[in-house]
């Protein structure tokens, strides 16, 4: 089963700080993660996304959860330059049924959370 999430910058967080306040519009040129695509396999939740050029990411943290609202962080997956696809092998992911989101961890510590894609 391979399930596509189109992919939206849902919420701006500061990683490493305890709170930020911002506006939208002060977000609204940053470029996007997209397509958020999972494939459950034998061996796991394969999950693939792509970096439309912005070369301000300094690292993708990967999240999972059973319920699409308590996420937890399973790996992080560090940016490498000239590279735009990723991927990631939860091969812990069983037989459950699992909520996947990327966050894109900016050099200065901001943060934005994909919509989350669901996997069977």
């Amino acid at each position: 089963m391979v399930l596509v999430g189109l992919v939206q910058m849902t919420t701006v967080f500061s990683y490493g700080k305890t709170s930020i306040s911002a506006s939208k519009e002060k977000y609204a040129n940053i470029t996007p993660v997209c397509p958020l695509v999972g494939e459950s396999l034998e061996f796991g939740n394969q999950l693939a996304w792509e970096n439309l050029g912005d070369e301000d990411v300094k690292f993708y943290i990967v999240q999972r959860s059973s319920d699409g609202e308590h996420f937890k962080h399973l790996a992080m997956v560090q940016k490498t330059n000239g590279q735009n696809n990723y991927a990631f092998l939860d091969k812990k992911a069983g037989n459950k049924q699992w909520f996947y989101r990327i966050i894109k961890v900016n050099h200065d510590g901001e943060g934005y959370i994909t919509d989350s894609i669901l996997m069977r």
